[in-house]
C-alpha cells in the first residue's frame, strides 16, 4: 500500500528474469514514481545505460564472430541482418554463415533460408572439429557469423558450447 509501483516493478522485473538483487536496486530507485508505465520505462532506460557498448568495425573489416545468448533473444535474426548489411557493402562472396545449434529442431533450416535469400553459404558444425574444418574452408571469407544454440546461464550445455567455440588457432570473437 505504501509503494504499489515499487511492488509492481519488482514483480515485472522478476517475471523478466532479472535477479532479485538487481530488481531490488531498480525498484528502490524508481519505486517512488506514481505512474507504473513511467517507472517501467525508467527501469529500461536505467538498464540500457548500464550495458557496455563496444565500438566495433565488424561491418567494415569482418572477422569470425559467434553470437551467444539465451533462447529467443534474436541471435539468428541478428546474424541475418549483419550478413545482409555486410553483403550489401562487400558482396555475397565475402560472407558465410555457420550454426552450432544442433539442439533445436529446424534451427539449421531457419539459417539456411536466410543463406538462400542472401546467396551466401551456410554450414552446420556439430562439434569443435567440424567447426574448425568449416572455418578453415571459409578462409577466403571476410565475415563468418556463427549462430549458437540458445542457452541460459545455468544450462549445463553452455560450457560445452563455449568449449566448441574456443579454437586455439582461430580467433573467434
Amino acid at each position: 500500500r505504501i509503494a504499489p509501483t515499487r511492488l509492481d516493478l519488482l514483480r515485472k522485473l522478476s517475471a523478466y528474469g532479472f535477479s532479485k538483487k538487481l530488481s531490488m536496486q531498480i525498484a528502490n530507485r524508481l519505486g517512488s514514481v506514481d505512474d507504473f508505465e513511467l517507472a517501467l520505462q525508467g527501469s529500461r532506460d536505467l538498464l540500457a545505460s548500464q550495458l557496455p557498448v563496444v565500438e566495433d568495425n565488424l561491418l567494415d573489416y569482418g572477422g569470425i564472430v559467434a553470437l551467444v545468448g539465451p533462447t529467443g533473444v534474436g541471435k539468428t535474426t541478428t546474424i541475418a541482418k549483419l550478413a545482409a548489411r555486410f553483403r550489401l557493402k562487400h558482396g555475397p562472396r565475402q560472407v558465410a554463415l555457420v550454426t552450432t545449434d544442433t539442439y533445436r529442431i529446424g534451427a539449421h533450416d531457419q539459417l539456411a533460408t536466410y543463406g538462400r535469400i542472401l546467396d551466401v553459404p551456410v554450414r552446420v558444425a556439430a562439434n569443435g572439429e567440424e567447426l574448425k574444418s568449416i572455418l578453415s574452408s571459409f578462409f577466403d571469407k571476410r565475415l563468418v557469423l556463427i549462430d549458437t544454440a540458445g542457452m541460459g546461464p545455468r544450462d549445463l550445455r553452455l560450457a560445452e558450447q563455449f568449449k566448441v567455440l574456443r579454437q586455439d588457432d582461430i580467433p573467434i570473437k
